[in-house]
């Protein structure tokens, strides 16, 4: 495929191996493979994970993706608040006295539109499924206790609140 910028005329070719225009679906697969492959070799943990995705009203949508600005301010309240929900549910009470900082940890990818190609701009968040804290035998990784329909509407509520 051939780019062509509207400004300055300046062209890049893009190799798609199926050689259509568009979205490719091989080459999106062998670009979400390979990243997969990374994250779990050089940056994931040996630790349970969960997904987050969230969406936005249709009447919102549009501003989202128009206004970068706006769209990350959004995903920074969200994930501070699924963090905060992680922080305080993984290290037990009884601890606390000797874990300083607990933290949580996360990857996040903005996808812009859905599967019908429609304006969609939403996050999808894979949350280490606990917290890490600074214990006096060096960083730990604290489980989360337990997750349920309820915390997860309390996260939600947090958000809503917030947001």
């Amino acid at each position: 495929m051939r780019l062509v910028c509207k400004s300055c005329d300046a062209e890049k070719i893009v190799g798609f191996s199926c050689k259509q225009r568009g979205f490719c679906p091989s080459c999106g697969s062998r670009r979400r493979e390979q990243k997969a492959d990374r994250l779990e070799s050089e940056v994931w943990p040996n630790a349970c994970a969960r997904q987050w995705v969230l969406t936005f009203p249709h009447q919102v949508r549009h501003w989202l993706a128009r206004s970068p600005k706006l769209f990350a301010e959004v995903i920074r309240v969200v994930t501070g608040e699924i963090s905060f929900f992680y922080e305080q549910s993984s290290v037990p009470f009884s601890k606390r006295d000797d874990v300083w900082c607990p933290t949580a940890g996360a990857v996040s990818f903005v996808q812009l539109f859905g599967s019908s190609l429609a304006l969609n701009p939403h996050p999808h968040m894979i949350f280490a499924d606990g917290a890490w804290g600074s214990a006096k035998g060096g960083p730990t990784f604290f489980p989360l206790n337990s997750f349920t329909t309820e915390s997860m509407f309390d996260v939600l509520a947090g958000i809503h609140g917030r947001l």
